[in-house]
């Protein structure tokens, strides 16, 4: 006598076959889909040492050769050039820095100016120093101006009536502190130059 399961186990035993043999397939199919991509080796997509240090170094003279050309060093700091006083505010009123072959010209007269200062005791205002041809031209400026080598400055001070500093000016270019040059008192500001000879306008 043949025994036969009922029909209930057939179909659990087929529904069991279907159920295990199913994801088998799929995973040995969808394997790449359920895979996990390798970790990514981002040292193996870096540029050689060389190419880095090459990129590097076009950056840092790209830099430096901007700096040479403006002048003065105004990425990293303001230069000084006294106590008081930096190469900044020599600058023309238009916008030009002051040219490398004048900077001797306007550290000369920035220490003549820091005397003044410190003989004062009060802060000193450039309102102008070197100007450009152009610059010069546009305000009506001498042709021959010693503003044109940033040898010459337009000051005042907030606290001392112009004529004082002209007095102050003239009294330490006869005592020798200050250099003897042009000088000039309008009603809002002293004109100062370092000519190396005294002329009173």
């Amino acid at each position: 006598m043949r025994l036969r399961a009922p029909p209930a186990v057939v179909l659990s035993v087929l529904r069991l076959g279907i159920f295990v043999l199913v994801p088998l397939e799929f995973e040995k199919t969808q394997k790449k889909v359920v895979d996990y991509p390798k970790k990514h080796n981002f040292d193996e997509q870096k540029p050689p040492k060389f190419r880095r240090k090459t990129i590097f170094n076009i950056i840092v003279w790209f830099v430096f050769s901007s700096w040479r050309e403006s002048g003065y060093n105004n990425f990293f700091e303001i230069m000084k050039l006294t106590k008081n006083f930096n190469l900044e505010e020599f600058a023309c009123k238009d916008g030009t820095p002051v040219p490398k072959k004048f900077h001797n010209n306007c550290k000369e007269l920035a220490e003549n100016l820091q005397v003044l200062r410190d003989s004062l005791g009060v802060p000193l205002e450039v309102l102008s120093g070197f100007r450009t041809a152009k610059h010069n031209k546009k305000i009506g400026g001498a042709p021959a101006s010693f503003h044109l080598t940033a040898s010459a400055v337009d000051l005042k001070a907030s606290t001392i009536p112009t004529y004082q500093i002209y007095m102050r000016i003239l009294k330490l270019m006869e005592e020798g502190k200050m250099k003897k040059g042009g000088l000039k008192c309008y009603p809002t500001w002293v004109h100062y130059d370092i000519r190396g000879k005294e002329v009173l306008f």
